[in-house]
């Protein structure tokens, strides 16, 4: 009897996390998948206050944010990096700056796509 109890709350709790994780990243936008990319991506960095994420959050909504030329790299649907271009003012000139880049840790050093 123990153990059919057990099996059952066992079948019960994986079902409950199983919708719990589903109903959450059914919420998600692509924006937080994107920070969360970029919040696993220096999480291992030394010299990181990793924030990196929030300064993402923050650019997105700036006008300095240049949405056609900030890019998702996928890999079987799932946003595995991510580059964000803004722009800066430097004396008269307007120029790009390129950061972060930024790519999950276990696809780091990894080459996907062979550029042709």
């Amino acid at each position: 009897m123990n153990v059919i109890l057990g099996i059952a709350f066992f079948i019960l709790g994986s079902l409950a996390v199983y919708i719990f994780q589903r109903k959450k990243y059914k919420k998600m936008t692509e924006e937080d998948f994107v920070c969360e990319v970029v919040q696993k991506a220096f999480i291992r960095e030394k010299f990181s206050d990793h924030n990196e994420h929030k300064l993402v959050r923050e650019l997105l909504k700036s006008d300095a944010f240049v949405k056609d030329l900030s890019l998702t790299a996928k890999f079987k649907g799932m946003i595995v990096g991510y580059i964000l271009f803004t722009k800066v003012k430097v004396g008269n000139d307007t120029l790009l700056t390129l950061a972060p880049l930024a790519v999950l840790p276990r696809f780091q050093k990894r080459v996907l796509v062979k550029a042709w």
